[in-house]
């Protein structure tokens, strides 16, 4: 199944990556689940004397299209967020995609290739070679057996408890649990409303960070800043980074100026080109020294460099590495905008646990701004964009043409030296060209008076609306412990009538990729729910099947807690495939109990040994889904979806085992004593059979 997934990832184009390789991890726990029903339906009509071809084909006839239906609804528990129109749906996509083709195939060769293979190898001892048995030592069998084993025949209902075995203790754990249904009922819900309880407790995430041996470093210095200073100093600083005395952690330092790396990964967004930006790459040794070569290089950029805004971080394995607190406040005025930053900034700076706190206009720079006379201007015809190119040309430079080297075009800027751009007192020696007059006019002719302000060098809009994003990031903890404390304190910032407020960084990204999830799921439940209903064309079986759904949460709470690992993009992930899983065993189970009564007698009874008989595939397929999902514990970004599932499932097997068969007695009136057998035609069974003496004894099989 593995060879023929990846034949179909290469005839589609899934090209093997984090998702993809952990989409098949994920499926190696799930593809042996229809083989598992096959296989073990093919033994226990085999132990019964049915020949292997004939039980492979009936148990083939009979389990197919269930099968197939409980395969469809745990691909379609993926669909959610594989088909989510959100960029977290289309980082996950090839994890959706790899589960259908191993699913689909997982399917398909249960009901071909493996009743063959049981037909070639499961063989059972032949009947019909007997072997003679000593007389008296089967009598002093038998009296041993019938001292050790007292038969207890219940009057009413039929169930023989032979006692002893771990399915002999089942089927009265069940049989007492369906007695006592609204007990169990209370019960199962009691855990429920305590797990909805211990969900306040976990901690939440979005995605979490990388754990390659990569991290970035921004550093940015005030506005207006030539991007020669900065260079200046992103080689002080490189230079103290690479210093094997203070940081023997690192291996690698990359450094930026002016603009950041090209986009090497899918998570990592480019800074805009700006002369103020340096940036750094750096690489260590081991990606568990990071946490401590991070704090160390922040503390000493804040400490040392006060010039500049500093911030170190690692990536993510998502959506959102850096500013996953943000605050957006919009509105007409730049200054209202300013105040309300600065109260939101200190508000991020009590907390103590905030780093890396700025807002995207940055400071306000110092200008020459120029009062142009319009009407001498207009008497020797130069215009304001005239001025300013004069002006522009004799400090930034104009762009006079290009430079073609390779495949690259470098512009050729012309301005003066550099001595001559420093100094102001150049603007009283600066001429503008009149077209009118064709010759050189001074610029003091133009311009009443020269005036130093401070000036806004960046405006933001958002939908046309001056807007102002005030960011930060923890210094420890989650992102979302620190968004619940801040959050009360900044949405109690009285606004100014024409302005307002938007959350962004994580909580904006969560809040989308949930909102792609609810445009998708409802689809995928409807789709979930009407391959249920085809099945069965009824409507209690599939209500049964789902009433296990909701219960799967008292494992995956209870497995977060006992871990303390958060709750994140993933681990919701993990939740609903674990609902199509729950459903599957689900379906499995009710199927077996459908068919058993069909064949007559004791319902009550028939639902007991109906589910007996799905206790080992249900197990077994629930311990290779976890066993199959434990490498992924140690990933950090399958860890959520690996602690939901392995909790869940584990819990959800067991409880699915009870609660299942406990909801048909309930929906169907099925209750003790109805339809049972007289005693005396309830034949003893003492798990050894009575054998008239004299008689050979079939040989085990």
């Amino acid at each position: 199944m593995i060879a023929g997934t990846l034949l179909f990832m290469f005839v589609f184009n899934i090209t093997l990556q984090r998702i993809s390789l952990g989409a098949l991890i994920i499926a190696m726990g799930m593809l042996v689940d229809n083989s598992i029903v096959i296989t073990d339906g093919i033994l226990v009509r085999m132990q019964k004397g049915m020949k292997a071809k004939d039980a492979s084909m009936a148990v083939v006839a009979q389990t197919i299209w269930p099968l197939f239906g409980a395969t469809i609804v745990a691909i379609f528990a993926f669909a959610a967020v594989g088909m989510s129109p959100d960029a977290t749906g289309e980082y996950t996509r090839t994890l959706f995609l790899v589960i259908i083709i191993s699913l689909t195939l997982s399917w398909f060769l249960a009901i071909t290739v493996n009743p063959l293979i049981c037909v070639q190898f499961m063989k059972m001892k032949d009947p019909s070679k007997k072997k003679k048995i000593n007389i008296k030592m089967f009598e002093k069998l038998k009296a041993r057996a019938k001292t050790k084993v007292k038969t207890k025949v219940k009057a009413k209902t039929g169930i023989k408890e032979s006692g002893g075995g771990f399915m002999g203790w089942y089927k009265k754990v069940l049989a007492g649990s369906m007695n006592h249904r609204w007990i169990t009922v209370g019960v199962l819900v009691g855990l429920l409303i305590l797990s909805i309880y211990g969900y306040g407790k976990v901690t939440q995430a979005f995605f979490p960070s990388s754990g390659q041996p990569q991290f970035l470093v921004d550093y940015f210095m005030a506005e207006g800043t030539d991007i020669n200073t900065t260079e200046r100093d992103v080689i002080t600083i490189e230079q103290y980074f690479m210093d094997d005395e203070i940081f023997p952690e690192i291996r690698y330092v990359s450094s930026f100026v002016g603009a950041s790396p090209p986009r090497f990964q899918l998570t990592f967004t480019p800074e805009s080109p700006n002369p103020r930006l340096g940036q750094f790459l750096i690489e260590v040794y081991d990606p568990a020294t990071i946490p401590d070569v991070l704090k160390r290089i922040q503390t000493h950029l804040d400490e040392n460099y006060p010039q500049g805004t500093s911030q170190a971080y690692r990536f993510q394995l998502g959506p959102g590495a850096k500013g996953l607190i943000n605050a957006r406040f919009s509105g007409p005025d730049p200054d209202v905008l300013r105040a309300i930053s600065l109260q939101v900034r200190r508000i991020f700076y009590e907390t103590g646990n905030a780093v890396a706190i700025k807002d995207d206009w940055g400071d306000r720079a110092k200008v020459i701004r120029a009062d142009i006379d319009e009407r001498a201007a207009r008497e020797v015809g130069i215009t304001r964009p005239q001025i300013n190119r004069a002006l522009q040309g004799s400090f930034n430079g104009l762009t006079v043409g290009l430079y073609r080297e390779n495949h690259r075009l470098i512009p050729i800027i012309s301005r003066p030296p550099f001595g001559e751009r420093a100094d102001s007192t150049a603007l009283y020696d600066l001429f503008v060209w009149s077209p009118v007059l064709q010759t050189q006019i001074p610029l003091t002719n133009l311009v009443k008076d020269f005036e130093l302000v401070w000036e806004d060098t960046r405006i933001q809009r958002r939908d046309r609306m001056r807007t102002m994003e005030i960011t930060c990031d923890p210094l420890s903890g989650e992102a979302s412990d620190l968004f619940a404390e801040v959050r009360p304190l900044i949405e109690a910032i009285e606004l100014p009538p024409g302005f307002s407020l938007e959350w962004g960084g994580q909580y904006e990204d969560s809040g989308n990729a949930n909102a792609g999830i609810a445009k998708t799921f409802p689809l995928a439940f409807l789709a979930m729910l009407l391959t249920i209903f085809v099945l069965w064309n009824s409507v209690k079986q599939p209500i049964i099947i789902f009433l296990s759904v909701p219960l799967s949460l008292i494992g995956i709470v209870a497995g977060l807690l006992l871990t303390g690992f958060p709750f994140s993009f993933m681990g919701l992930m993990g939740m609903l495939a674990l609902f199509g899983m729950v459903i599957k065993n689900a379906i499995v189970l009710v199927d077996e109990i459908d068919l058993t009564l069909k064949g007559g007698g004791d319902r009550f009874t028939a639902i007991v040994d109906a589910s007996a008989t799905r206790v080992r595939p249900v197990m077994m397929a629930a311990l290779t889904t976890v066993f199959g999902m434990s490498p992924l514990v140690s990933d950090l970004f399958f860890q959520g979806m690996a602690i939901s599932v392995m909790g869940g499932l584990t819990v959800a097997a067991v409880i699915t085992l009870i609660a299942t068969p406990v909801f048909y007695a309930m929906f169907f009136g099925i209750k003790e004593g109805e339809e049972h057998l007289p005693p005396d035609q309830i034949e003893a069974d003492s798990g050894i059979p009575d054998i008239p003496v004299g008689i050979e004894a079939p040989a085990d099989t």
